[in-house]
């Protein structure tokens, strides 16, 4: 009996930590509508590794597994890890995940603070299949959020299936991911070993505009860069379709123009332009990166380790995807 009240003390104790570590903002998505979605942390009784990756005498990664014995690492990207620490931080940290337990890890979320104010501007997220395939849709997803509106919401990542799950959503569009508000993402539905120039994307970007600040999109653009093959299906070479051409050929420009849409109605968009066409070059649209490298000794653990070593990236943004549509483009 004595022994079960200890447990249940202790219990007690390590949930009023737990729930002041996230009133306290511990974790990236405290105060957010994601707050309960983070990475599960390891069975009650296992103990992380820390291990030194680059063999300079710190420890720089954290070997763990999740509650159902997944291997996962965390690899320290700013070299900010504590003695103590068991998990990696959602600032400039990197985090792999063996989903199948194969040995090769397959799934991989990187964060970056692009501004050096301490909180990350960037999330990266790269799945790859569990076996090979020639399946162009969906297998693998390269997607990176960048968070323009500092609201601290990137990606919905299901945790409990590890996948991403960017087109969940409640009610009619309340999207987890954050496509309301002033915000902006770039995304492929393939493996990034299966793309030429990761400076390119597919959905290269899909911006959403805010310009009342009511946390509801008034516009919403999306720009593709579509690879040869998915308009030639006759193409003998499957790598091929992975190949961007740095020129968007398709454009939709989706309007609010009511201005009506707010929370339980989050798209309500009254009208939309397209374009296709030859399209406009964006190769000269470049934006600089910060703290996407990480230790060169880890990019062994990664299927496609040139995710760590981009530092820059190649999209219109928000300032400058109308002028390039409407004076640029030949649609």
């Amino acid at each position: 009996m004595r022994k079960n009240i200890v447990l249940f003390v202790s219990w007690l104790l390590c949930a009023a930590v737990a729930s002041g570590q996230a009133r306290q903002g511990g974790y990236w998505n405290a105060g957010t509508c994601l707050e309960t979605f983070r990475p599960f942390p390891p069975p009650a009784g296992f103990m992380p590794t820390q291990i030194d990756v680059d063999g300079d005498g710190r420890m720089d990664g954290i070997l763990s597994v999740t509650q159902d014995d997944v291997p996962i690492l965390w690899l320290d990207d700013d070299a900010d890890m504590t003695q103590d620490a068991i998990e990696g931080d959602y600032v400039n940290d990197c985090l792999l995940i063996d989903r199948n337990k194969d040995g090769q890890y397959d799934f991989v979320v990187k964060w970056a603070d692009l501004d050096g104010d301490g909180k990350a501007d960037l999330q990266l997220v790269a799945e790859y299949p569990f076996s090979p395939t020639e399946d162009v849709w969906p297998e693998g997803l390269y997607m990176i959020v960048l968070d323009t509106d500092h609201d601290g919401i990137f990606n919905y990542i299901d945790w409990s299936r590890m996948r991403v799950e960017s087109w969940r959503h409640y009610g009619i569009s309340g999207f987890y991911p954050d496509y309301c508000g002033q915000s902006l993402f770039l995304k492929m539905h393939t493996a990034t070993n299966r793309i030429g120039d990761l400076r390119k994307n597919w959905e290269n970007p899909f911006l959403f505009y805010d310009p009342d600040g009511d946390g509801c999109s008034e516009m919403a653009v999306r720009l593709l860069d579509s690879p040869p093959a998915m308009k030639d299906k006759s193409l003998p070479n499957r790598q091929e379709f992975f190949q961007l051409t740095g020129k968007i050929d398709w454009v939709s420009i989706a309007v609010d123009l009511d201005n009506d849409a707010a929370r339980g109605n989050e798209f309500d968009f009254d009208f939309t332009l397209g374009f296709s066409g030859k399209g406009l070059d964006y190769t000269d649209q470049v934006h600089a990166l910060a703290n996407m490298r990480g230790l060169p000794a880890a990019d062994k653990f990664f299927p496609d380790p040139r995710i760590r070593q981009l530092t820059e990236l190649l999209y219109p943004d928000h300032s400058s995807a109308r002028n390039l549509i409407f004076r640029r483009g030949e649609w």
